[in-house]
């Protein structure tokens, strides 16, 4: 994000940023740069030094992308163990469910190869490999 102080004879042409909601992005305050969380819509505002404000409506999406994207208590990883919020179902190459649980699966009776966990959490639902 970025702003620009217009008044010719301003003395204070510092900014401060904030957002609406962090659970969909944070935003540095100093900076102005946005950081994407979570698909959603925040409120970004821009306040000058002299405490006029402005804001801008921001649409995010396409962050639920993987395993990778995952935040920490959502989903852990300890060895053949997965624990996370919420109901899943490990499906196999071919498509097939292998595992049903519900705030945790125990991968260690598969074989080796490529599983999916599909999880059916408080806010979306992901798979990953």
């Amino acid at each position: 994000m970025s702003v620009a102080v217009l008044l010719a004879g301003a003395t204070d042409k510092t900014f401060t940023w904030s957002v609406s909601d962090a659970s969909f992005a944070t935003i540095n305050a100093t900076t102005g740069l946005l950081t994407p969380v979570d698909d959603g819509t925040v409120i970004v505002t821009a306040k000058d030094g002299s405490g006029v404000t402005d804001t801008q409506e921001i649409t995010i999406t396409n962050q639920t992308t993987g395993f990778g994207d995952l935040k920490i208590k959502t989903i852990t990883q300890r060895g053949n163990k997965f624990s996370f919020e919420g109901s899943a179902k490990m499906i196999n190459i071919l498509g097939k469910v292998v595992l049903t649980s519900v705030n945790g699966i125990y991968a260690s009776s598969l074989n080796a190869g490529i599983y999916f966990i599909v999880i059916d959490g408080k806010t979306k639902e992901v798979s990953v490999k």
